[in-house]
């Protein structure tokens, strides 16, 4: 093979390498938006989700406030209220309106990103690049876009799952207590609500821990999540 052959051959595998490495790049963007797509997509279940939280949330309070001001009305038939009643009712009115809040904020988070920015843009069009320059810019913000979205898609499932947790104390709690205020009388009524509460609180105070705290996720798909995270 002559010098002259040698220099086209080079030249050749050069334009191939720098081919690719063009391809690769509008791969990887191409990824990466999928991915943005994707993450939309969550961003838009968390908020269903939170809707219907705040739905049940806003019913649930109406429907046991209603109840409770039918069982309070005066009269001589109207139940005798103690503190083994209140406390329930207390908690679990507390738990709900918490609850509401959560899910309330879940909606007005802050919203996500969907790729290249406006300022980007701009100096794209300010600017003469090659292609792979081009590509490398395009790649380079998407990537800084799904990485910013992962943290605010944890945080919307934060939100919500304690919105859940909350919900379920409320749940609990209020009709513990409207079951106590309808409770027939008895010798011992006392200790039986006690020991109920205590053990109807400690019961739903664990679920509620769980579902806190993720405890229904096992080791390896919390080192999943972090794989995600390390690879946005």
């Amino acid at each position: 093979m002559s010098g002259r052959e040698e220099v086209k051959e080079k030249e050749k595998n050069g334009e191939d390498s720098g081919e690719q490495a063009v391809s690769s790049k509008r791969d990887l963007a191409n990824r990466y938006q999928s991915m943005v797509a994707d993450q939309f997509q969550s961003v838009s279940n968390f908020e269903d989700k939170a809707w219907k939280a705040i739905r049940a949330n806003i019913a649930l309070i109406g429907i046991y406030l209603t109840g409770l001001s039918i069982l309070l009305r005066p009269s001589d038939s109207a139940p005798n209220i103690v503190l083994t009643d209140t406390a329930p009712i207390l908690i679990g009115i507390v738990g709900l309106f918490a609850s509401l809040i959560y899910a309330i904020i879940v909606l007005l988070g802050i919203k996500i990103g969907f790729g290249p920015s406006t300022d980007t843009a701009e100096s794209l069009i300010k600017s003469e690049l090659e292609p792979d320059e081009y590509d490398s810019i395009i790649v380079t913000n998407y990537a800084k876009t799904v990485n910013s979205n992962w943290g605010i898609l944890e945080d919307k499932s934060n939100r919500l799952r304690k919105s859940f947790a909350l919900l379920v104390i409320g749940l609990t709690e209020i009709t513990l207590g409207l079951l106590f205020v309808i409770a027939p009388s008895h010798p011992r009524i006392l200790e039986i609500k006690a020991v109920s509460f205590v053990v109807v609180s400690a019961i739903v105070g664990y679920i509620a821990y769980y579902i806190w705290t993720k405890g229904y996720e096992s080791a390896d798909d919390e080192e999943e999540d972090g794989l995600d995270l390390d690879r946005g």
